[in-house]
């Protein structure tokens, strides 16, 4: 027999993954609930994103693929994703990384104060039964280096991977012409 702490996580994780999957549309009770849920789109962190959805601390996975340009200029850049998990039924791209628990005594990232912090969500997407698992399209890259983070939801538990776009400035600064000899 199953001890009473045992049960009552088995029946959190199930109540999670119900509401996943309602989120997702793969419940058919909830199939009219909207994706992303408007915390999410509102969401100014990723954990606060992560938390909306109902996925806690994803799992990293090297079978998400995150194709971002490594260097680009501010504007247009274009955005590939992919996986290969199994039964992949959502993605959401969010702008930033989840905080690392792991790292003690490290010195916070200094953050530029703006006036307003700007939601995380870049994008959502829910795929049908069947559909294959990959999404392009093209969104703004703002500001300096910035990180990006996918989260898949897929056999009933969310999954993740990060990528760093640094951004250049499109400006080129006037240089002296070259020396003669």
């Amino acid at each position: 027999m199953a001890s009473p702490s045992s049960t009552s996580r088995w029946l959190l994780h199930v109540r999670q993954a119900l509401q996943v999957a309602a989120l997702c549309g793969t419940a058919t009770a909830a199939n009219a609930q909207v994706f992303p849920p408007p915390a999410v789109e509102s969401a100014t962190t990723v954990e606060a994103a992560l938390a909306a959805l109902g996925a806690g601390k994803p799992t990293a996975s090297t079978r998400l693929l995150l194709d971002l340009p490594d260097v680009a200029v501010a504007g247009r850049v274009h955005a590939r994703l992919a996986s290969e998990l199994p039964g992949t039924a959502a993605f959401v791209l969010l702008r930033g990384e989840a905080a690392q628990p792991n790292v003690a005594n490290a010195p916070a990232p200094a953050m530029p104060v703006a006036a307003k912090p700007s939601p995380v969500l870049v994008k959502a997407h829910k795929f049908p039964a069947g559909e294959s698992p990959q999404l392009e399209f093209d969104f703004d890259l703002e500001g300096a280096t910035q990180s990006y983070t996918l989260v898949a939801y897929a056999q009933g538990r969310w999954f993740s991977t990060t990528r760093q776009i640094k951004v250049g400035s499109a400006k080129r600064s006037a240089s002296a012409p070259p020396k003669k000899r």
